[in-house]
């Protein structure tokens, strides 16, 4: 093998690390991390290369992974499992809220819990089905009175 072509591999070996150096590289980023979740992370993110061992991970896209996975939600968003066990209120109602358009959801970090809603909206949106309910009821009483 050439010296050029040596080169040419060594420079693109530096764009990439082992699955122990990955491993490393995000316990020192502040991402802890198992090795199977990561590996499944990776396979379904894209930064791994080979189908068989010995892996090799991408490092640009595994940086991009990992300040993903970091990202902190903005004041007042939380995850749609989070806000079902604070209003105890089923996951499902929230993800039928948002098939209807009445909330709005942000994608944040990576994994289970990405997707996260408003705390404000859910509980006005509480709120007024219990005024709604209220409602019906008044004017069910009022019905089987006449």
């Amino acid at each position: 093998m050439s010296e050029v072509r040596k080169a040419r591999i060594e420079k693109a070996l530096k764009n990439y690390l082992t699955f122990g150096e990955a491993i490393a590289y995000c316990k020192r980023r502040g991402v802890e991390i198992s090795k199977a979740g990561f590996y499944a992370a990776s396979r379904r993110q894209g930064f791994v290369e080979g189908s068989s061992p010995p892996y090799l991970f991408h490092k640009g896209k595994l940086d991009n992974w990992i300040e993903k996975a970091k990202e902190k939600p903005p004041k007042g968003w939380a995850p749609i499992s989070k806000i079902a066990g604070e209003y105890k209120i089923s996951i499902h109602n929230i993800y039928f809220w948002i098939s209807e358009n009445k909330l709005t959801v942000k994608h944040i970090g990576v994994g289970q819990g990405v997707v996260h809603v408003k705390r404000e909206s859910v509980k006005a949106l509480i709120q007024s089905g219990r005024e709604q309910v209220k409602k019906n009821n008044l004017e069910a009483t009022r019905n089987e009175k006449k």
